[in-house]
């Protein structure tokens, strides 16, 4: 049985936190196959907008959502990213996740976030890191 999230938003009724849900549902069940796609790919998959893609794959990797680890890469055109999902291991997240998790729950040192965007590497796994801007 999936957790229901809630949406943030003043306006927002019951049957927009329905299809929000659904919505965000649907796209984490596509993407936790691991594999990599453009937004344009997800969307058009799902019938989705794009923006609303992009937006619920940023949810993905809040705490409150999941904590996922979303990764991006530049497609072959110009201009283009590709993204895919990875699930957390049981009982541990991601060195990026913890990081990042801590800096929307907690005040995060600046000196960690600086270190972070300097390298743009994890060190553990030595993946490229992409930040996305959090509204949270």
């Amino acid at each position: 049985m999936t957790r229901k999230v809630m949406f943030n938003g003043q306006e927002l009724t019951r049957e927009d936190q329905k299809r929000l849900s659904k919505q965000h549902e649907e796209i984490k069940k596509l993407m936790l196959d691991g594999k990599w796609r453009t937004l344009r790919d997800i969307a058009g998959g799902l019938r989705y907008p794009e923006a609303s893609v992009s937006a619920q794959l940023r949810h993905l990797r809040k705490p409150r959502f999941g904590a996922y680890v979303v990764e991006r890469r530049r497609h072959e055109s110009a201009g283009i990213y590709e993204y895919r999902v990875l699930p957390r291991a049981s009982g541990s997240q991601h060195p990026i996740a913890k990081v990042l998790s801590r800096a929307i729950n907690l005040p995060l040192l600046e000196r960690e976030l600086r270190a972070l965007k300097r390298s743009r590497r994890c060190s553990q796994c030595k993946k490229q890191i992409d930040f996305f801007e959090s509204e949270d």
